[in-house]
């Protein structure tokens, strides 16, 4: 929740309600009144914009006689107000209720069946939690729904450029992998967990959206930016097997350590990003909102993109990395997880009779 409001501003997450993020689908959202999110931005540069996937933004629903969400209403405050032209979103992700799609505003089948789901599996997928959901609802499948509502909408209109928001279910448990992915196998690929799995179906949810922008000639038109909202977590199994989810960084998600919010970003923007290009600057994902903007000839508001900097001239090669483009940035750690009240995962602790 706290990065998702900076990717989605420009902004650090305290200039939002809360200074962690809002991580409950019904409530009041991260933005403030007056907040514009790249969606506003570019929409007002002559974008379409749209937004797929895990939100963690918060959200507002019309009120049944009892007080709670009418489902069968739209969204009161949803991606539509909130600068996206279309929408096909899991406000809490496929880990949490509702366990449902949204498309632009309103629940994606029939929101009459919406019913409080049990923990435990459901038609090959599972429920980690109870909430409402649909009775068809199959975690398995999001990763597919996602690509196949992001090609839908590129296909929607080919005389306007667009902007694709997407955060996958990837990496992110339950891990519950599909057995395939649009032909391609996942379930069981890497051999080495369910969890690993799912790392590998981020590759290949990107790779079949590379495929398509190659097939409809729009590759070398197409700023394609691949990264993580924070760092891994490590498992006993992974590493027997030879996987680090954070390469070797001390610490994990939520710590204020390297291995906590240090994550891979990767670039591809065929003809203008050079390629196999390694490059050393200290960014954060709150940069890439004014950099989006500065690319599709937006306009820079002093109101906006409060805490960022642009970086076209780092991706473009017009700057070196003996000029960085910031000299600090903040890292947030969850309570209790920063650097002065508990250990990194991988410190032992001392023992009591050596402490003085």
């Amino acid at each position: 929740a706290p990065t998702r409001y900076t990717v989605a501003t420009g902004n650090y997450t305290w200039r939002g309600r809360a200074p962690g993020g809002t991580w409950g689908w019904n409530q009041t959202p991260q933005f403030l009144p007056g907040q514009q999110t790249i969606g506003h931005l570019l929409q007002a540069a002559g974008y379409r914009t749209s937004l797929f996937g895990k939100l963690h933004f918060g959200g507002e629903f019309e009120k049944t006689s009892d007080g709670t969400p009418d489902f069968t209403k739209p969204m009161k405050t949803g991606p539509l107000q909130w600068g996206f032209d279309y929408s096909c979103v899991l406000l809490g992700g496929h880990q949490a209720p509702p366990y449902l799609f949204f498309e632009n505003n309103r629940v994606l089948g029939d929101a009459t069946k919406v019913a409080p789901l049990a923990a435990g599996p459901l038609n090959g997928g599972t429920v980690p939690t109870p909430g409402p959901g649909l009775p068809d609802w199959d975690s398995r499948k999001v990763g597919e729904t996602l690509v196949e509502k992001a090609l839908r909408f590129i296909d929607q209109d080919r005389n306007k450029p667009f902007y694709i928001h997407l955060s996958t279910d990837g990496a992110h448990s339950p891990y519950t992998p599909p057995d395939a992915l649009r032909g391609t196998p996942v379930k069981g690929v890497t051999k080495i967990s369910p969890k690993t799995d799912m790392v590998m179906e981020v590759d290949v949810v990107v790779g079949k959206i590379v495929e398509a922008l190659e097939q409809r000639g729009l590759i070398e038109n197409t700023l394609i930016v691949v990264t993580s909202d924070n760092g891994g977590i490590p498992t006993d199994q992974d590493r027997a097997a030879g996987h680090d989810a954070v390469g070797g960084l001390r610490g994990a998600k939520s710590y204020i350590w390297e291995g906590g919010h240090r994550v891979p970003f990767v670039v591809q923007w065929k003809g203008r990003v050079p390629a196999g290009t390694v490059r050393h600057q200290l960014i954060g994902t709150l940069d890439f909102v004014p950099t989006f903007v500065e690319l599709a000839g937006g306009r820079r508001d002093a109101e906006q993109m409060l805490d960022s900097v642009s970086l076209a001239p780092v991706l473009l090669g017009r700057r070196g990395d003996d000029q960085p483009v910031r000299q600090t940035l903040l890292i947030q750690s969850s309570p209790g997880r920063d650097a002065f009240t508990e250990r990194a995962p991988d410190v032992a602790a001392v023992p009591k009779a050596a402490k003085k």
